[in-house]
């Protein structure tokens, strides 16, 4: 998840106004944000920010300089387009390389700047991001960082992490660079920074490590990065730190690979982390973690279940730090939506017009927006194809349909509301849930996950499942389901609980509550990871925001 600076005062400047010759005329700056059309005036038609403004950014006065990166950086927070519309006028304008040679610690006003418009860039597409690297900013960045405020080191650390998270490749450059080494010297010794500083730090390692890149780092950077973050989870003080989270969070990652499972057990952090779960606040990454490493191993089996869990809550990012998109991003794995993680492979679905299978291989990469769109003609409904495919007598070809429907709603192109809606008009809901049966495990894991994530919608789309019966044939299912099937029901129980006081009862009455609990009775019988979605199914079917807390005989 890239992020970007929100819209905020800033230290008072005076606003840049250049007239003919490119010279400054001062006006007093108000510390309010422009509306769109004070913005507009410095994007003429051509896209391009003002000439202006790129004459004074390459200017020889240092005060013009300051002026015009500060226009910059305050037209890319302006909000008003889509971070990629408002990024791709800076770039062609040609003011990045000008940028980055007036980086200088002793200019830190100019530095603070130039950061701030590095985030923003760096979260823009992929090809934006590049263009950040291409023009060597890391190179500058990082040899910058030791002589920087603290601010100014928390922006570094920011662009960094925009970077390591953007996509593989720009992952495996910021690594060459030094991007990860800087993020471990600060962990190393956080006692040296500010909390804010090595919030961003962790923050930078657990991007670095997100899942959905694939090319999981080689071992000898896991083996340097190992003792760094179960060290710092073990001599951290703060329980609720955000940097707590987040290397609880690249730990989690790193602990899904076996092939560092043993390093992770002899460091001893799993003892803390277990008392961690005991805390009120962010046991939600604490109970992932804990989940994958006790799969992981299995010799090892710290007792998840009956240490007073409490209701886990969503990940927080850092208040200065809003996502990429304005969209409502997907939680993780134990919370709303699934992660856009490789699965088993299959091959991609193609439909001719009478809506026969032809195949392509799917080669697990991720698709772009593009190849997304195509499933959403103009009427907001996914292609007809993939309904008559979900209807089709086709085993297989039922299956790749559930496969491209699940991928298309863990594509985020969209917030998680606006890409759930097509699938709910197109009516496929009913068909997928008559085709649920336990002797079909492979359609049965797409349609669970499907369901994971309608659920996670609004209200209203959350309702269509249970209208739909959803709750009716998985409860029964469950007993005769692989761990990961049940793992996926009891998160599509859990969600449905926790999203309204109404569907919290009418979860309670179709078995959804009473499944969790008997998981918890025995859970010798189930894996680590279902009982902690057990778990916190019971403590969000609890949530004391919809009121009305369950009678007193089901406290009892």
């Amino acid at each position: 998840m890239a992020l970007t600076t929100e819209s905020a005062p800033i230290e008072s400047l005076a606003n840049l106004t250049l007239n003919d010759e490119g010279e400054n005329e001062e006006d007093e700056d108000t510390g309010e944000e422009q509306d769109g059309s004070e913005w507009d005036g410095y994007l003429p038609t051509d896209e391009r920010i003002y000439p202006k403004l790129v004459k004074a950014i390459n200017s020889t006065d240092r005060s013009l300089r300051l002026k015009a990166a500060n226009k910059i950086r305050r037209l890319l927070q302006s909000q008003r387009r889509s971070i990629e519309a408002v990024v791709q006028p800076v770039i062609d304008s040609g003011v990045l390389p000008a940028i980055l040679d007036k980086l200088s610690p002793d200019d830190p006003e100019f530095l603070f700047e130039a950061t701030w418009i590095l985030i923003n860039i760096t979260a823009g597409s992929t090809e934006q991001a590049s263009k950040v690297v291409e023009s060597g900013a890391l190179l500058k960045l990082i040899p910058l960082f030791p002589r920087s405020s603290d601010s100014i080191k928390d922006n570094i650390l920011t662009t960094v992490g925009n970077i390591l998270g953007d996509s593989k490749h720009l992952r495996q450059v910021a690594i060459r660079e030094g991007g990860v080494r800087l993020a471990l010297d600060v962990m190393r010794a956080p006692e040296d920074h500010s909390a804010s500083c090595v919030a961003s730090a962790a923050w930078a390692m657990a991007t670095a490590l997100t899942l959905e890149h694939g090319g999981f780092p080689d071992d000898g950077l896991a083996a340097q990065m190992i003792p760094v973050l179960t060290t710092f989870i073990q001599n951290q003080r703060d329980d609720v730190s955000e940097s707590l989270v987040e290397t609880v969070r690249a730990l989690r990652q790193l602990s899904i690979h076996r092939d560092v499972t043993t390093a992770i057990s002899e460091s001893g952090v799993t003892c803390q982390i277990v008392r961690l779960c005991t805390e009120e606040d962010r046991q939600w990454e604490r109970l992932e973690f804990m989940a994958d490493h006790v799969d992981s191993c299995l010799s090892r089996k710290p007792t998840v279940v009956g240490l007073g869990l409490h209701q886990p809550r969503p990940p927080k990012y850092y208040p200065h730090k809003p996502s990429r998109s304005s969209d409502t991003q997907p939680l993780s794995v134990m919370a709303s939506t699934t992660e856009t993680i490789p699965i088993e492979s299959l091959p991609n679905l193609t439909l001719n017009d009478e809506g026969e299978n032809e195949e392509d291989e799917d080669s697990g990469e991720e698709q772009d927006d593009s190849e997304w769109d195509g499933y959403l003609p103009t009427d907001k409904r996914i292609y007809p194809k993939l309904v008559k495919a979900i209807h089709s007598t086709d085993r297989r070809l039922r299956l790749k349909a559930a496969n491209k429907i699940r991928w298309l709603l863990q594509s985020q192109i969209r917030s998680i509301e606006a890409v759930v809606q097509p699938v709910i008009d197109s009516g496929v809901l009913p068909a997928i849930l008559d085709k649920l049966s336990p002797d079909d495990p492979e359609f049965l894991f797409e349609a669970t996950w499907i369901l994971i994530n309608i659920a996670a919608g609004s209200t209203e789309q959350a309702s269509k499942v249970v209208e739909s019966g959803a709750l009716l044939k998985l409860v029964p299912l469950f007993p005769r389901s692989s761990d990961s099937i049940k793992d996926d029901i009891l998160k599509t129980v859990g969600i449905i609980m926790r999203d309204s006081k109404h569907l919290r009862q009418v979860a309670i009455r179709e078995g959804g509550f009473r499944l969790a609990l008997d998981v918890m009775r025995v859970p010798e019988d189930h894996s680590a990871r279902c009982v902690a979605s057990a778990a916190w199914a019971v403590a969000t079917a609890s949530t004391p925001e919809h009121g009305g807390f369950p009678d007193d005989g089901l406290v009892c």
